[in-house]
């Protein structure tokens, strides 16, 4: 291993002495070799100095013949991944501070920290996430509101109520059914509904929407108060 030591820059000449390796297709060691390169991977910042890191990779041969990668190159676990140009701990850090701060305020703090990467990238992780699994919701709230002013159109904004979180990717329009809100209530084993500010539509509409059998079969609907409901599974069925 060999140091480089520059003014904003610390460069670490590294290879691996792992006599074999894994295919990355079926999994085979080999320790037929065919060639090597090397590659230049950007690491997280060192004592204020940015991190680079170029690794002597080596290609082996497949010894499976029913393969069908006849080279692959070797891949260090904890360090390279196929086609990466960083390693795992910057890219957990810049996703970090893309989830946060987003495009433009994440490239500047991501700069203060001695880490250079431009705004799209920071969006770019962004949309690599995966997306977040929604739990069942134990408390719902209802927010219904005109999508124009002047008009009778209207949507229903459903959040979970502990975290705020919206439900079912936000708003959806309001039908005079109220089917939005029904496709989600319905098959709910237990719920607990809550509308702010409750005006003629909470009092005289959705009371009725969960008490109705036809909307809710399974459910037994208690109602609290003007502002607060309560659905819970009814031991005997619907009534």
């Amino acid at each position: 291993m060999a140091i480089e030591v520059r003014s904003e820059l610390v460069v670490f000449a590294v290879a691996s002495d792992c006599p074999t390796a894994a295919c990355v297709r079926c999994g085979t060691d080999s320790s037929r070799t065919h060639g090597g390169y090397q590659r230049t991977l950007a690491d997280a910042p060192s004592a204020g100095r940015r991190v680079r890191l170029e690794v002597a990779i080596r290609r082996f041969r497949c010894v499976d013949p029913d393969c069908p990668a006849v080279t692959f190159a070797q891949q260090i676990p904890g360090l390279t991944t196929p086609y990466a140009r960083r390693t795992a701990v910057l890219t957990s850090a810049l996703t970090a501070i893309a989830l946060s701060l987003a495009g433009r305020a994440g490239s500047r703090l991501a700069a203060a920290l001695g880490m250079r990467v431009g705004r799209d990238l920071l969006l770019a992780l962004i949309r690599a996430q995966p997306d977040p699994q929604i739990p069942e919701l134990s408390e719902l709230g209802i927010d219904d509101f005109a999508m124009r002013e002047l008009t009778a159109t209207q949507a229903d904004d459903l959040y979970e109520l502990v975290t705020e979180r919206a439900a079912l990717g936000g708003s959806m329009i309001l039908t005079s059914n109220r089917a939005p809100v029904k496709a989600h209530m319905f098959g709910r084993t237990c719920a607990r509904c809550c509308r702010n500010e409750a005006g003629s539509a909470w009092r005289g509409g959705y009371p009725m929407l969960i008490a109705k059998v036809e909307v809710l079969p399974s459910f037994a609907v208690r109602v609290t108060g003007p502002n607060v409901m309560i659905a819970k599974a009814a031991p005997d069925g619907p009534r």
